[in-house]
């Protein structure tokens, strides 16, 4: 039953309002679409229903690559907090909310942006049962504040690396498990890029389909934030052994500008697969505590109760290494989602439910304006943190650092290792080890947070040292009418009214027999 719910959460969340409760049944004279408050309450209720019969995490040899207590309450909070925010609903079905009422943000065509007015009602329930995962319900459950490895002091990465070491993070709620060669779609559609073939490739192809603003990338984080390097990267792997940039181009793999670093087919032990393309094994880590303290911060604020609210900020922001906040705001907690789970899929969740969605989106779409003015007029943008994205930087590959090939927290000085947390698996010990050419392999860059006149001095003795020159910004410059503006939330422009739903499918609109329609816009054949 908690699978089921989670199944209806996830319909609710991508399609809005869906018809509920015909399963494997065949339904006489079709079905109506129901209201996604009413789902969302059945979700509710049955969860609260079942949670009390199941183990905690940890609990009869429950963890969390089986649904628990612990996500059961998780879920019934998450549930809450989505029905309590601001989203888009219908106007073109009479009476299909009942009688729930709604303070309205934006206006459409057949649709509102909106939050019903007893939210507060759902936002106190989330809080409720964020809370319990948190305490009670909390079983083996481990926020992780301390990281022993050799070369590497970073907790987060670590929450991170047991998927990569083939066991259950101690910090996930829930993990999708996977096991190779079962298709995995972590790394390759999510992950560090790589130029590899689809088979016998070190390593092997990832397109990575996650990328990162460059924007976000100058500017989301603080200095000496630990998740940073972590959580995206500028480089990927040639397929050959070998580190490579990655490049503003339209396109995957090494091109399509800066990636997520959260999946890395290099840091796969006891050693990267390399036989075949999208068999990595890795488990999708689904939900992890952060999740649960961020959502829980959401309700704490919303509801006036900040106390709560900042404790559980500064505490990632303290594993993160950076300095204590003095106030809990919306907006506090939004930076901090930001920063925790980028590359995640849920920072558009959380924006959307907070009624910001509209004004971060135009923000994001000026801000990447701006910079391009920058890049096309003077050769470089400052963004207003001091830190400088150029048209050109400067690599060379070099020997592996002190750490070895695979490089952990950045170390200020080497341009091997700032940014940190990239470099490449030694794929001359792999039965692919005869496409490993040379013994350099890992790249050291020099210009991307600071300027270098590209005919000044010191460009020219980076070159007499071996280094060469390599677009960076001035192929978002290139593409600037395409990649980096028309494909950049462009549609924001023709409504303030978020339309993040997909279309129900084509069938499900004709077995309803005429009582199931898509909205928004959205086609119905």
């Amino acid at each position: 039953m908690t699978l089921y719910c989670w199944c209806y959460f996830e319909l609710v969340r991508h399609f809005g309002d869906v018809p509920f409760g015909i399963e494997n049944t065949i339904v006489e004279g079709g079905y109506p679409v129901t209201s996604r408050f009413v789902i969302l309450d059945n979700i509710i209720a049955i969860l609260k229903d079942v949670e009390p019969l199941m183990y905690d995490l940890g609990e009869g040899n429950i963890f969390a690559e089986r649904m628990s207590r612990t996500f059961a309450n998780m879920l019934i909070g998450e549930a809450a907090l989505n029905a309590a925010g601001y989203q888009t609903l219908r106007t073109d079905v009479s009476g299909l909310y009942g009688d729930v009422q709604f303070k309205t943000m934006y206006t459409g065509d057949g649709y509102i942006y909106a939050q019903r007015n007893d939210c507060n009602t759902y936002y106190a329930t989330a809080q409720t049962y964020l809370r319990k995962v948190l305490n009670e319900r909390k079983g083996s459950l481990q926020f992780l504040t301390t990281d022993n490895r050799e070369f590497s002091d970073n907790p987060f990465q670590l929450g991170l690396q047991y998927i990569h070491d083939m066991k259950v993070s101690p910090s996930s709620i829930w993990e999708a498990g996977n096991r190779t060669p079962n298709q995995s779609e972590r790394p390759y559609s999510q992950g560090r890029p790589s130029n590899g073939g689809g088979s016998n490739a070190a390593p092997c192809k990832v397109f990575g389909g996650i990328r990162i603003m460059p924007t976000f990338f100058y500017t989301g984080y603080e200095d000496g934030d630990k998740r940073a390097d972590a959580s995206m990267v500028v480089t990927g792997s040639d397929g050959k052994g070998t580190e490579a940039l990655i490049n503003f181009k339209s396109g995957s793999r090494l091109s399509g500008g800066i990636a997520c670093n959260k999946w890395d087919e290099n840091r796969v032990t006891p050693e990267p697969y390399t036989v075949k393309q999208r068999n990595t094994g890795m488990n999708y880590q689904m939900r992890r505590i952060e999740n649960v303290m961020m959502m829980l911060a959401e309700a704490d604020v919303a509801l006036g109760e900040t106390s709560e609210a900042l404790t559980l900020i500064n505490q990632l922001r303290s594993r993160a290494g950076v300095a204590n906040i003095s106030s809990a705001t919306m907006e506090a907690v939004e930076q901090e989602v930001k920063r925790e789970f980028v590359g995640e899929g849920d920072i558009r969740w959380a924006q959307i439910r907070m009624g910001v969605f509209t004004d971060r989106a135009k923000q994001v779409r000026a801000d990447i304006k701006t910079m391009i003015a920058g890049l096309e007029k003077d050769g470089y943008y400052t963004f207003p943190n001091g830190r400088t994205i150029s048209n050109y930087v400067w690599t060379k590959l070099v020997a592996a650092p002190a750490c070895g090939m695979l490089t952990m927290d950045r170390v200020e000085g080497d341009p091997a290792q700032v940014p940190g947390w990239r470099g490449v698996y030694d794929y001359s010990k792999t039965s692919v080890a005869s496409i490993v050419v040379g013994t350099e392999h890992n790249l050291a860059i020099k210009g991307l947070y600071e300027y270098i006149d590209p005919n000044g001095a010191e460009a020219a003795a980076l070159e007499a040292d071996g280094y060469t020159k390599q677009n960076w910004g001035i192929d978002i410059v290139a593409g600037k009418d395409q990649l980096w503006d028309y494909n950049i939330l462009s549609g924001i422009t023709l409504t303030d009214v978020p339309l993040y739903f997909h279309p129900i499918p084509a069938t499900t609109i004709s077995q309803s027999e005429g009582q199931v329609t898509n909205g928004y816009g959205l086609p119905q054949q």
